[in-house]
């Protein structure tokens, strides 16, 4: 059955307001013949680099968005494209999921019209799309009740305001969080994202320079049902000493840290659930060891060699 529109337009072409138009029309078609369910809808929108594609995205969502109410749209594969008006015209009240990765020329004035009619959302991205936000709209995150994952990374410019999001509202629910990048992050705004998302299960952390020992010893306390844990980057976490328990935690990215040592992650008491860990290019750590590690009938092995 038929549930996605993909446009995808090619280097050596480009979308035209034409091939829109065609697409849209079958689109429509589809529907009438049930086979594109409204409530199954997803729009996806791909590499729109001409400028007469450009000019034929708005139409397009404008005249689509409106009639189907897609509960998915994913502006990430034409962000150059998309401006305010485009993300206005892909904004409704029955949106679930938004991806707008990349998108740099969103502003506040767009993403506050967006967050205010899309009060719906449980999943948005917006990594590397924080080129002209200042923060003031990342403050209405604290108003998305039912999101459960949010991508932030490389979001810098308004790291005050995503910490303080997270406190008013959005946090609680929240099981995914990636703040990778956000290298001007404080360790009290870090701690403080952390202590208001207690219902975590994936967190990345990635060149998070605020991130420590002390840290993680806050994260097992804060969100006890973390399951994988990306800290690749991170210079300040040593792991020395663990002496907080991660009971549901399975895996763990390490690369590029500091370690001194892997033994404490290898402890049954605090790291029962413990399956992986990725260690490559950690320069302190034994060959043995600086691999990607794995826990088979409670033996460690890298390439299947104990370790």
């Amino acid at each position: 059955m038929l549930n996605l529109i993909l446009l995808r337009t090619f280097d050596d072409g480009g979308a035209t307001a034409l091939t829109l138009s065609l697409v849209a029309r079958r689109w429509r078609g589809c529907c009438r013949t049930c086979l594109l369910p409204r409530r199954r809808a997803r729009l996806v929108a791909r590499r729109h680099r001409s400028a007469e594609g450009r000019g034929a995205l708005l139409p397009f969502l404008a005249a689509n968005v409106g009639l189907y109410s897609p509960k998915r749209v994913d502006l990430a594969g034409c962000a150059a494209a998309v401006r305010d008006a485009e993300l206005g015209a892909a904004a409704h009240r029955d949106l679930r999921s938004l991806d707008l990765s990349g998108c740099v020329h969103v502003t506040d004035d767009g993403l506050e019209l967006m967050l205010t009619t899309s009060t719906g959302l449980q999943r948005l991205r917006l990594a590397t799309a924080g080129g002209q936000l200042t923060g003031e709209s990342l403050r209405l995150l604290g108003s998305l009740q039912a999101l459960i994952a949010l991508d932030l990374g490389g979001c810098g410019g308004a790291v005050g305001s995503i910490a303080r999001s997270l406190r008013l509202g959005s946090g609680p629910g929240l099981q995914q969080l990636s703040l990778a990048g956000l290298v001007g992050l404080e360790t009290r705004q870090l701690e403080g994202c952390l202590e208001a998302c207690p219902q975590l299960r994936t967190l990345d952390m990635r060149v998070v320079l605020a991130a420590t020992d002390t840290t993680l010893a806050l994260l097992a306390r804060a969100c006890p049902l973390l399951e994988e844990l990306v800290l690749n980057g991170c210079p300040c976490v040593l792991l020395e000493p663990v002496t907080v328990t991660f009971s549901a935690l399975r895996c763990l990215e390490l690369r590029g840290c500091q370690p001194s040592s892997l033994r404490s992650l290898f402890s049954e008491t605090r790291f029962p659930a413990l399956e992986a860990v990725d260690a490559r290019g950690c320069a302190t750590l034994s060959d043995a060891q600086a691999r990607v590690l794995r826990k088979t009938d409670g033996v460690w092995t890298a390439d299947n060699i104990r370790v």
